[in-house]
């Protein structure tokens, strides 16, 4: 096969048209009709090209290549569309698609842009490879820090331990995917990371020592080397934690983010994965970290647009599932949503879908976690309770607050 496209074209015979004529040409095509078919379509597989119509029955075709972007998706995507405005292809191409054809078209330019499309992407993912190989154990990057081995990697980066051979350390060194260095959400995004983390200084938030970019223009980030485990695998390993241990994990997290709530600065992506639980907790503070899609409270600088939901599914507030502004009252809800899983073993909404636990977290009550774990004293459903307000004024109105009332349990002698 040639390559694996997606058609999202909602009126049938034409999608039908271009399904068969692609076929012919010996690539492989899925046809889904409208947004939600093609998300399940995109979660099942990855695709060498998606071509979108703009007009479907559930959104846009816009939409959709925006959150596939916003979201870390870097599959080329050529619109296909009626709508020929020079307002419209100036919106396809912001929201991420790499070119943009006008219905009425003939099939032969399809797969003569098709190609072209296809060929870049190789051209480009090979040079991408190309640099990548630069990477490797015993390379030093940036005449300053040696990689000692690849400890992780995410949507966006590469997460190597280094040593750092000036200040004689070791360091972790985040490096930008090379096949997302030029694409200016991503790109934005994580020299944001660099900057909002440069602006905190504090125990519980991973330290940032350094950033630039490297020859082949990678952006890099050196950050504090937490020796330890997250806390979701933590709980991936033990479940539920015991109640002391999980409220003094609470007291630190809170801390941090009340510095980082102090800064302007929501972290909207606050989960187990995010914490980091040092070996030695006596000598290091338990660690937030990944501020890669936080954004400064009362800026109108977005690097999310409408309708885009980015996070992780679990611990979004509703507000966020509503792409409404969010404040530091969000990180509180997953404070909550953290606390209740700590407990209890698993979040408070759980699904088969992403979409089924948006839809949770919007109308569903949680239930209180002493009816999950018959050991706990009702006092920790209070908290929760109102940590999972839906309304953001119902809430606790800050981490202070939150770590405060979980504080006062830590001193109660029961727990």
């Amino acid at each position: 096969m040639v390559g694996k496209i997606l058609v999202v074209e909602d009126h049938p015979e034409l999608g039908n048209a271009v399904k068969n004529f692609l076929e012919e040409k010996e690539y492989e095509v899925e046809h889904a009709t409208c947004l939600s078919e093609a998300r399940l379509q995109l979660k099942a597989r990855k695709f060498d090209l998606l071509i979108l119509d703009v007009d479907l029955p559930d959104g846009t075709g816009f939409d959709l290549c925006q959150h596939f972007r916003d979201s870390g998706g870097i599959t080329p995507v050529l619109i296909m569309t009626a709508r020929s405005t020079i307002e419209d292809k100036e919106r396809g191409l912001e929201a991420g698609a790499d070119d943009y054809i006008t219905k009425p078209f003939s099939l032969r330019e399809l797969a003569l842009r098709i190609k072209a499309i296809l060929r870049r992407a190789n051209e480009y993912v090979a040079k991408g490879d190309e640099s990548a190989e630069q990477f490797s154990n015993g390379a030093v990057i940036a005449r300053r820090y040696r990689l000692l081995g690849r400890v992780g990697e995410g949507g966006m980066a590469a997460i190597w331990l280094a040593y750092d051979t000036t200040m004689c350390r070791e360091v972790v060194v985040k490096v930008l995917h090379a096949n997302l260095s030029s694409a200016e959400v991503q790109l934005a995004r994580f020299h944001q990371e660099s900057r909002l983390l440069a602006q905190v200084s504090h125990r519980n938030i991973v330290a940032v020592y350094d950033a630039g970019s490297l020859a082949n223009r990678l952006p890099y980030m050196v950050m504090e080397y937490v020796r330890g485990e997250s806390l979701g695998d933590m709980l991936f390993r033990d479940g539920a934690l015991p109640v002391n241990r999980s409220l003094q994990i609470l007291v630190q997290v809170s801390r941090g983010l009340e510095a980082a709530h102090e800064a302007g600065i929501v972290h909207r992506d606050l989960k187990p994965d995010n914490i980091l639980i040092p070996i030695n907790l006596e000598d290091f503070g338990i660690k937030i970290v990944d501020f890669g899609i936080a954004r400064l409270m009362n800026s109108d600088q977005r690097l999310t647009r409408t309708e885009a939901v980015i996070g992780t599914t679990a611990y979004l507030s509703p507000e966020h599932l509503f792409d409404l502004p969010t404040d530091g009252r969000a990180d509180v809800y997953a404070l909550g949503v953290i606390m209740y899983e700590m407990l209890v073993g698993e979040p408070p909404f759980v699904g088969e879908t992403p979409e089924a636990v948006m839809l949770k977290h919007i109308t569903d009550q949680h239930v209180p976690p002493s009816q999950r774990r018959f050991d706990l004293d009702p006092a920790l459903d209070k908290i929760v309770a109102r940590a999972l307000q839906k309304a953001p004024e119902m809430r606790y109105q800050s981490a202070a607050a939150f770590r405060m009332d979980v504080e006062a349990l830590l001193s109660d002698p029961v727990f």
